[in-house]
């Protein structure tokens, strides 16, 4: 497992729905818009999870993922 960090983030709403729904239980609230992801995969794979790329939902708008 990866830990990813989530941050940056132009829609804190629409990013906190994502992360419900594609890492339900992977995923931890560090407050300040900002949360961190255990799972298997790259950067840009848990940006497509998260509906970030390749085409870019306005309601989850854009943020910056690193492992």
């Amino acid at each position: 497992m990866t830990i990813f960090v989530v941050f940056k983030v132009s829609q804190p709403e629409g990013m906190r729905a994502a992360l419900a729904n594609a890492f339900p239980n992977e995923h931890l609230d560090l407050g300040d818009n900002e949360w961190i992801i255990s799972a298997r995969g790259t950067a840009q794979e848990i940006s497509n999870r998260l509906g970030l790329t390749p085409e870019p939902n306005p309601s989850i708008g854009s943020a910056i993922i690193f492992s």
